[in-house]
């Protein structure tokens, strides 16, 4: 007679090999960087190039992460789906353009210096002193002066004024700049009143009218 052996099975319970498996917090500086958050705290994701394209720095916008302070480039709107050479964006987006933020302007509008040297002393114009009219001992009268100039050698004084005798009266100064001429003057009253002296310089600049009251 044949006899069956059947095999016993034990039973394993099911929990006891059984895993349980759960999520556990990762700390926010544990969290992997990208390419453009360097410091890894999810601010910022990294631009996906669309077609194998290669980032345009040129065509590129710097923007500044609001969480790390950190300027990064932002792509340029570059039509539909980005090319060779530029950053492509996804289709039927834009690049925002970011606000102006404004910047000092320096002029550059520099006027030209002209005229003299400032360095040097501006030239003054010559100066007539101890201009007077007194009678010699001949009975001539003395008309004398001195001119103060940085060239006062050979100047022409003109002399002139009310007495009639003085008109187109000159004297020519010497190395020190004095002057001195004899003339004979009216007794009739046409010479009376006030004498005058003046001249002019190398440099062209007029001196002084010096004034002398004669009364012959």
């Amino acid at each position: 007679m044949r006899r069956s052996r059947l095999a016993v099975r034990t039973r394993v319970p099911e929990n006891r090999f059984r895993t349980i498996l759960g999520l556990e917090l990762l700390d926010s500086r544990a969290a992997p960087s990208s390419v453009l958050d360097p410091y890894g705290n999810g601010a910022l994701e990294p631009v996906q190039p669309v077609g194998g394209a290669t980032a345009d720095l040129a065509n590129s916008t710097q923007a500044t992460s609001p969480a790390t302070g950190i300027q990064v480039l932002t792509p340029a709107a570059s039509g539909s789906g980005g090319g060779q050479g530029s950053v492509g964006l996804p289709s039927g987006s834009a690049a925002t353009p970011l606000p102006a933020t404004g910047t000092d302007t320096v002029s550059t509008d520099i006027q030209p210096v002209t005229g003299t040297n400032p360095t040097e002393p501006k030239p003054q114009p010559p100066q007539i002193i101890n201009f007077q009219i007194v009678q010699s001992s001949s009975g001539m009268y003395q008309v004398s002066g001195d001119v103060v100039d940085s060239s006062p050698s050979g100047l022409v004084v003109q002399f002139g004024g009310t007495p009639v005798s003085l008109q187109g009266l000159t004297a020519t100064t010497d190395g020190s700049g004095h002057f001195c001429v004899y003339v004979a003057l009216n007794t009739n009253g046409s010479d009376d009143g006030t004498a005058t002296a003046v001249t002019t310089d190398n440099a062209g600049l007029t001196s002084n009218t010096a004034t002398y009251v004669i009364n012959p």
